[in-house]
């Protein structure tokens, strides 16, 4: 039945090329499929920890900003380092923005 629908489609004598063009783009279909669910799942994973952190720096006003990670430590480091991005300007007052305690820090499970 399958080669009936083929020969209907691609009326030639040579099959072969047609079926491996078929067969590949199955195959591609899937593989789409499969990394779109992959990624839907664990975007979507409840047991994620988040974390809400607000700096000051150099004088500029608070800024907050909020992160999450399936730890807490991470989720802190994220917070703290996008937070500091914000208010700061290159990568040494960066490092000198994370160093310092955050104004205010709030974790928790979604």
């Amino acid at each position: 039945m399958h080669r009936a629908i083929l020969k209907a489609a691609y009326p030639r004598k040579d099959e072969g090329p047609r079926i491996k063009h078929v067969v590949r783009w199955i195959i591609g279909i899937l593989l789409t499929v499969g990394i779109v669910a992959g990624l839907t799942f664990t975007t979507l994973q409840s047991n994620q920890i988040e974390c809400n952190a607000c700096v000051k720096f150099g004088g500029n006003e608070v800024f907050c900003a909020k992160a999450a990670a399936t730890n807490e430590e991470e989720a802190r480091s994220t917070a703290i380092y996008t937070a500091c991005a914000s208010v700061t300007s290159g990568v040494t007052e960066v490092i000198a923005c994370k160093n310092k305690r955050p104004v205010s820090m709030h974790c928790e499970t979604p």
